[in-house]
């Protein structure tokens, strides 16, 4: 990803890419204004990643968290995926942080249980918006997006393509133009965002 980020023609001017993780940020103590984490936080909200993240915040400084997923209550392809297939690797890796990509409640909200620790001692309150979107892709898309769903991207290579196999056969499966039309879906996203401040 990266490496990417680096050949792409978007970065200009004074931007740097760094290598690093979240346990070890190439920064030094209170140096930037802000922190964003989108599509990640789920796989790093741990006590370490979060004390990591405080010493290079600036005082006021502000923690950016954003998912974005697909919304299950607007689909029915997507809530046959969510429920018959992703749902149940979660409850297989029950013991993993999840996302709110998880359509159990508890589940979704595991990672602020972590945040919460940090609440009033480094950080400030809180704060969420959310909004909702659709997005055309291919059926290639739709895998390839699925593919690295967190609840997926942890399987076996075998246990992955059984998945994703099944997936594909839901979106054959789908006669509702509402939905498909020449072999481009619409995907109904339900996007969250959440700050905090830094309090000192």
């Amino acid at each position: 990803m990266r490496n990417k980020l680096k050949q792409s023609k978007i970065i200009q001017g004074n931007v740097s890419v760094l290598d690093g993780h979240a346990l070890n940020l190439p920064l030094p103590d209170q140096s930037v204004h802000s922190v964003i984490a989108a599509q990640s936080f789920n796989w790093f909200a741990n006590v370490p990643a979060l004390f990591e993240i405080t010493r290079v915040l600036r005082p006021k400084g502000f923690l950016g968290i954003l998912f974005s997923c697909p919304d299950h209550t607007k689909a029915d392809y997507i809530s046959e995926i969510e429920h018959n297939l992703i749902n149940p690797l979660w409850q297989k890796h029950k013991g993993c942080v999840v996302s709110e990509t998880a359509l159990n409640r508890k589940g979704r909200e595991r990672w602020k249980e972590v945040f919460d620790t940090f609440l009033g001692s480094y950080f400030g309150p809180l704060h969420s918006h959310n909004s909702t979107h659709h997005q055309l892709a291919s059926k290639a898309e739709i895998l390839n997006m699925y593919r690295k769903h967190p609840a997926v991207a942890v399987l076996d290579e075998k246990e992955k393509n059984g998945v994703l196999t099944q997936i594909e056969d839901i979106l054959l499966g789908i006669n509702n133009s509402d939905w498909v039309d020449s072999g481009t879906f619409k995907v109904p996203f339900d996007t969250r965002a959440y700050w905090a401040m830094k309090l000192w």
